[in-house]
């Protein structure tokens, strides 16, 4: 495929692709799972299209994972994507980084098996962007094969000295105390520091009365109607000195290159007034720019930076240069309360400017610089003085008496200008620093095994060491998955080693790291001796255990873990509620004293998923004795009960049944029941065959009675108390309406007997009481639709 049917297929996939992604989001709007619920068909289809796509996904991050140590089991549904997408990001990252570097060797950055001074991938794509030019494109090329202007500088700092930082002033201007006396070293943690040549200026500095009153802001000039004068000599540098004793406020900051340097380099640096913009050469002038410290520790002269905590050190280590009298609008919009705090907020809030920031992390070593380039890093400081008299007004109007807004600011700003630049030598044994590999396990939840540990440390410190002696970035030696790869995987020849990464300065060096891998390998280093380490930087992590069989390859699950040991790590009150609802620091003594108190007040059987498999089972049958049981329960007394005498409280109840039931139930043979006597009317003798008599009392005491015995015992005393009251109904009616009371003993059965001859009328057992008391008449029901009180 030549370049002109690439291009036209390029074209025709982005449009594809924009198309579906509109389509797939004008679907996921829409309620598909009503949609589903009312047409079969479409859910059918839509389960099958989901099945369908499910399966690519599966197939091309199986495909894109081929060649990594990543990991990769099947998605089962739409839901494990979502919950399991941290594995799609890191497929991407590997994708990207191989893109990278097939980029490199397509264009002739780097080639096979040759070792060749390069930019940073990560560079060319972060500063990649449509809204470049060609001659903004050209320049970036152009630095791809850019010697490193280090090894031009007449006094380069080295990344091999690990001696401590001394500051190599040879004047210091507007000073209060001599430079002599200001830089007395003292020992600082074990190791030799030298003091901030200013400590005492910076410290004894008070702002310019007119910074706190509030004023009209100063309007700016036209961006586009205004250049920047280019300082690369010293005549220029020396008539730009001159132009800036003559102002009150300055707007200053730089630009930083770090990826092809160990140190990091100020490749260019702004400052503006509210008449005229400068963009200095800070390469070109590395060694002429301490001039400018008679300007940047003048007191009367406010330095306007935005963000200035790493400017402060990288003005000290590369230009001498040290601020007195510094207004950070960084600190201004956190004192302010802003949503934002970048400098693209304040610029957007206060100008209307939206600020192009794809060159934010272009390589500013590259010369001559091109336009649009130059723009973008005059609009960091043009701007930057009406937004400071913007906020200073609003930092006075929003004080108080209980708060000056102004003072916060002022002593943050001043607390950042006291910072100061050392060396950090390498700590193999803790990992501390910036660049140790502690930082790596703090920000990762990473479990090794002691030999991967052993060859993580070892890898580590070995791209370190190159990436000191050759002077570059150790993520450009190796990068950090490329690292973690190393160690889980752990090498131990040629092809093994490059199947990991194929940079050419690995390549290069390939022998020396096989040999370190295999060195480490032989001697592991116990992975649990560091947990101490990570708990000291906040992490809490707990490895859970796996499979031995997948040990040496898999990594083992992480999950945070708070405990007693780990109270000197808490903090007395939350870091974002501040005493609102307390700190982080529990009382473990009494949480776990409290336990001891909470029991439960009758012994509980284990529960078991056994007792659900079997509706049928019931409870004290043969089947629950095969359930396990708690040894409490199992050894436990079983009393003997004694069901001669039952005595239960009066109460009702109940459904009801015949009397004989109640025999079979309680003797087991025909009863003979008879009421109780006028003296206990409250009782009532069943006797069985056997002869055994149960005295059923009412109102003695209540005693635990079988299931059985219980419904007997209730229906007997209902079937009593009906039996008075019939009793009481008849004697009464005989009193009062001379009825006869029917003799129920001596009654002959109607059930079993033959019918009698009659003269042909029909027997009614309740003819002769025809005129008694008659019951309540049926209630009719409400017909549906209808109401009875409308009737006419």
């Amino acid at each position: 495929m030549n370049a002109t049917e690439f291009a036209a297929f390029q074209k025709g996939a982005s449009a594809g692709l924009v198309q579906l992604v509109k389509t797939a989001r004008t679907l996921s709007s829409g309620d598909i799972p009503f949609n589903k619920s009312l047409d079969s068909d479409f859910a059918t289809a839509l389960d099958s299209a989901n099945g369908k796509i499910l399966g690519l996904i599966n197939t091309l991050v199986r495909n894109a994972t081929d060649g990594s140590d990543i990991r990769f089991d099947n998605f089962e549904d739409a839901d494990s994507v979502e919950t399991r997408w941290s594995v799609v990001s890191e497929v991407v990252d590997f994708l990207l980084e191989k893109a990278d570097l097939c980029m490199d060797e397509y264009t002739g950055t780097v080639k096979r098996g040759v070792m060749q001074t390069t930019a940073a991938g990560t560079n060319y794509k972060s500063a990649r962007t449509d809204k470049r030019t060609p001659e903004g494109r050209k320049a970036f090329n152009k630095s791809l094969h850019m010697a490193k202007p280090q090894l031009q500088f007449k006094k380069p700092l080295s990344p091999l000295d690990f001696s401590p930082y001394k500051p190599r002033l040879e004047k210091k201007p507007h000073a209060v105390k001599s430079l002599e006396d200001s830089l007395v070293p003292a020992v600082v943690d074990g190791r030799v520091k030298f003091p901030h040549p200013y400590t005492e200026e910076i410290s004894q500095y008070t702002f310019p009365e007119r910074i706190r009153k509030e004023t009209d802001p100063i309007q700016y000039k036209p961006f586009e109607s205004t250049s920047a004068i280019w300082v690369d000599s010293p005549q220029t540098l020396k008539e730009m000195v001159h132009q800036l004793s003559k102002a009150e406020e300055i707007a200053v900051d730089l630009e930083h290159h770090d990826y092809r340097t160990y140190i990091g380099l100020v490749c260019l640096m702004q400052i503006s007034t509210r008449e005229q913009d400068w963009i200095i050469d800070t390469l070109a002038l590395r060694d002429e720019l301490e001039i400018l410290n008679e300007i940047f520790a003048n007191p009367r002269i406010v330095k306007v930076f935005h963000g200035a905590f790493m400017d402060m050190i990288w003005l000290q280590r590369d230009l001498n240069l040290y601020v007195v009298g510094l207004f950070d609008t960084y600190e201004a919009a956190r004192s302010l309360g802003f949503t934002g705090h970048s400098l693209a907020f304040l610029l957007k809030k206060y100008i209307n400017f939206d600020a192009d920031k794809s060159y934010q992390l272009a390589d500013w070593r590259v010369r001559p610089i091109p336009k649009d380039m130059l723009d973008y890093a005059r609009s960091d400081t043009h701007f930057l003085l009406y937004i400071y008299d913007n906020m200073k007004n609003e930092l006075i109007t929003k004080s108080s008496p209980e708060e000056d807004k102004i003072d916060t600011v002022l002593n943050h700003s001043k607390d950042t200008t006291l910072k100061t630049y050392d060396t950090e030598p390498y700590d193999s044994t803790n990992g501390s620093g910036s660049r140790g590999w502690l930082s790596i396990l703090k920000h990762n939840a990473i479990h090794f095994t002691d030999e991967q540990f052993a060859v993580f440390k070892a890898v580590h410190a070995w791209r370190d060491r190159v990436a000191r002696e050759e002077d570059d970035n150790p993520n450009f030696v190796m990068s950090k998955n490329h690292l973690l790869s190393f160690a889980r995987q752990m090498p131990i020849d040629a092809a093994a080693a490059l199947s990991v990464s194929n940079n050419p300065l690995i390549r290069a060096k390939l022998a020396e790291l096989v040999s370190i891998i295999k060195e480490a390998k032989a001697h592991p280093v116990p992975f649990a001796s560091i947990h101490h380490l990570l708990a000291a930087v906040g992490k809490y992590w707990t490895p859970q255990p796996k499979d031995s069989g997948n040990n040496a390859t898999e990594e083992a699950v992480i999950t945070p873990m708070l405990g007693a040991e780990d109270a000197k790590a808490k903090t007395e009150e939350s870091q974002f509620w501040g005493t609102t609802f307390g700190g982080s620091r529990w009382e473990v003594k009494d949480i776990v004293d409290g336990v001891h108190d909470i029991s439960l007040a009758l012994p509980l059987p284990n529960l078991t998923a056994t007792i659900l498999e079997d509706p049928s089972r019931g409870i004290g049958g043969d089947a629950v004795e095969q359930i396990p049981r708690a040894e409490y329960i199992k050894n436990r007394e079983v009393k003997n009960e004694t069901p001669d005498i039952i005595v239960v409280k009066q109460a009702g109840g109940g459904r009801k049944r015949k009397l004989q039931e109640v025999a079979e139930d309680v003797g087991g043979a025909e009863p003979s029941v008879s009421a109780g006597s006028p003296d206990s009317p409250g009782a009532l003798a069943i006797s069985g065959e056997e002869g055994a008599q149960r005295e059923v009392d009412y109102e003695g005491e209540a005693m635990q009675l079988s299931k059985a015995d219980r419904r007997a015992a209730k229906k007997a005393e209902k079937k009593r108390k009906k039996e008075e009251t019939m009793l009481k109904r008849d004697i009464a009616s005989t009193t009062e309406g001379g009825f006869e009371a029917f003799d129920y003993a001596s009654a002959p059965s109607v059930m079993n007997s033959k019918p009698k001859e009659t003269d042909g009328k029909v027997f009614s057992g309740s003819k002769k009481y025809d005129d008694g008391p008659k019951g309540m008449r049926a209630r009719k029901r409400e017909k549906e639709g209808k109401s009875v009180t409308m009737k006419a």
